[in-house]
């Protein structure tokens, strides 16, 4: 008998036992356990069992699932209860010896919202060569013109030195790239001739202030007929007050600038641009109140701002986060995302634990959330150690912690989803100075913030581990009748993330590409009410007729597995916005997204339990 069907023997005769019996099962469910390759691994079984003395146990415990997956092609989460289906997963192309993509949350890719087969990506890239001061550093750029099915390496941005770079798009499709570069390392502009051409036009803001305007971030405005054509962010190489600076690009031909205005900020891409469908644009930033000042006001503190006048003026910076470390020694740290869904903004930022220097890597780690219409404008937590398995971060730190480099996404046609990625460190160390490896989580909400769900582990766990680090999802995502789909590019390395800081010749480091599904009918169950009906029953939809929304309401009395799917005159399922799911008593609510549908007569069936009831609704554009 293999080790593995030894464990899974002594597991199962555990189940039956006093110590993980069946009552401790939530809803008493079957207990499965899923095989791989004669492997059971450690998330197959935290997945089918929720018992908290049984998940402490085994998470430190050794993993023993097989280095069978590859890296390119299509897998399915391996926890039925993952909100995503499936993934399809591709290396782009790249391979650097500088796995280091970012200081914050990178912005290495993005989707053309007029053209969603276009996808565009930058990735920092060195040759292999062991050489500490990476004198081949560059930015390269490379396309996909099937939503990312298959990836060409176009060219380097720039003909000298460069990295630390950003990616957005004008409204004509056409990449749109801010990286460090020149003689004079400085944020330099770079706009494409055509999309995917890598013909590139280079844009000189100048060096700025008597520091280097470094690592900038970059979106466009609304059209490129507009006098202001781009905003941008840079931020000096010496941290501290009035360290990080804005400007605008008024020629996507010339170098023709505004100037530079300095924002309270940190530097090193502690901050993030995106533009709201009405063309407004929204900047988040970190405090520029240093570590070792703790009775600063603002230390450790998130700021909004924004501008509806294509970044000529911006209004008075709002603090979405405010912390108070000295009560606490929590506070905002380095990994910040900010996206608009449809003219709301949407932050999310990392939250560790602060110094009077620093901060520290080997306590647990948080991801919190803003935005104006969720929990009364007061940020929430939406993963940390309750919900999010990780380890210590170990050294070098490398600014990095158990949890997070954040990085949100909404979808095409702005409905309530928002996708939300991020790392975690694993207890698994590796490579010169022990560090430890990184993971991917994905979490996501359905109803514009107010409720997400539990995160889950995207990236697969080896044996050799791979170290996945600096997750980047495009601000919009395309999405269709049956699915929501999330464009995300992540680093990929054979060693953990420490050879920045010490070289290690088995070093790399890759650009990979995933495309995750996640079907429409994962949209939020609400409760309407605290009553438990005395039957089950089907309301008619509000409003009706609509467009392009409408508010399904039904009962139910006892728990039971619910399915509500939408069909067309034919009879043709069309939509399932509740699938064979698990929902306690009570009055409950789904909205029904027909943004995508034709106008015309639908039906939506309800069945739950013994129950079964079909509507009509008519839908009216």
């Amino acid at each position: 008998m293999s080790k593995h069907i030894l464990l899974m023997a002594l597991l199962f005769v555990s189940f039956s036992g006093a110590v993980f019996s069946q009552q401790s099962l939530p809803n008493n469910r079957q207990v499965k356990l899923v095989r791989i390759d004669d492997a059971i691994t450690t998330d197959d079984v935290l997945s089918n069992l929720k018992s908290p003395d049984l998940i402490n146990k085994l998470r430190n415990a050794k993993h023993v699932s097989s280095n069978s997956l590859p890296f390119s092609g299509s897998f399915s989460p391996q926890d039925i209860n993952n909100f995503w289906t499936s993934a399809y997963i591709t290396s782009m192309g790249g391979s650097s010896f500088y796995s280091n993509q970012s200081n914050g949350t990178p912005a290495q890719i993005w989707q053309d919202p007029s053209n969603p087969n276009n996808i565009h990506a930058i990735f920092t890239t060195a040759a292999l060569d062991g050489n500490p001061a990476y004198p081949t550093r560059n930015t390269g750029y490379y396309f996909s013109s099937n939503r990312g099915a298959n990836w060409t390496f176009v060219i380097n941005v720039s003909e000298t030195r460069a990295g630390f770079g950003a990616i957005s798009g004008t409204s004509d499709g056409n990449a749109l790239v801010i990286t460090n570069t020149g003689s004079t390392v400085h944020s330099q502009i770079f706009v494409d001739v055509a999309p995917g051409v890598g013909a590139f036009t280079r844009l000189d803001p100048g060096t700025g202030y008597s520091n280097q305007a470094l690592w900038g971030r970059i979106a466009a405005t609304q059209y490129t007929s507009l006098t202001n054509k781009y905003v941008f962010i840079s931020s000096g190489n010496i941290s501290g007050v009035d360290s990080t600076y804005l400007n605008v690009g008024k020629s996507l031909n010339s170098s023709i600038f505004t100037g530079w205005n300095s924002i309270h900020s940190k530097a090193a891409e502690v901050y993030q641009i995106a533009k709201g469908t009405d063309g407004r644009i929204g900047i988040a930033y970190l405090s520029a109140d240093q570590e070792n000042q703790f009775n600063q006001a603002n230390y450790g503190d998130v700021f909004f701002i924004e501008s509806t006048d294509n970044g000529t003026s911006f209004n008075h910076p709002l603090k979405i986060y405010d912390a108070n470390p000295n009560i606490d020694s929590q506070g905002a740290f380095r990994g910040l995302s900010l996206v608009y869904l449809g003219t709301i903004p949407k932050v999310a930022f990392d939250i560790a634990t602060i110094t009077t220097s620093s901060y520290a890597p080997g306590l647990h780690s948080k991801i919190g959330f803003w935005s104006p219409d969720v929990n009364g404008g007061i940020y929430k937590i939406i993963a940390d150690s309750l919900n999010t398995f990780s380890g210590p971060r170990t050294t070098p730190y490398n600014a990095l912690t158990s949890i997070g480099r954040v990085t949100l996404g909404v979808s095409q046609h702005y409905r309530p989803e928002i996708y939300a990625a991020f790392m975690a460190q694993d207890t698994i160390y590796g490579g010169p100075e022990l560090t430890s490896y990184s993971f991917i989580y994905l979490t996501a909400s359905f109803n514009g913030g107010s409720s997400w769900k539990h995160p889950e582990r995207l990236t697969p766990r080896t044996f050799p581990p791979k170290d996945w680090t600096f997750p980047s999802i495009s601000q919009w995502n395309d999405d269709d009748q049956s699915n929501n789909y999330v464009n995300m590019q992540c680093s990929m390395d054979d060693v953990p993330y420490s050879d920045v800081t010490n070289p290690n010749p088995l070093t790399n480091c890759r650009n990979e590409f995933f495309r995750i599904t996640i079907p429409v009918w994962y949209i939020s169950i609400r409760n309407i009410d605290g009553e438990i009906p005395i039957s089950y029953s089907l309301k008619q939809n509000y409003p009706n007729p609509f467009n392009p929304t409408t508010n399904i309401r039904f009962s139910i009395p006892k728990l039971s597995n619910v399915t509500l799917k939408i069909y067309n005159v034919s009879g043709q399922e069309v939509a399932t916005l509740v699938n064979n799911e698990v929902v306690s008593a009570g009055v409950k609510e789904v909205t029904f997204d027909a943004t995508t549908f034709a106008s015309g007569i639908y039906f939506y069936t309800l069945q739950a339990g013994d129950f079964k009831e079909t509507k009509k609704m008519i839908l009216m554009k």
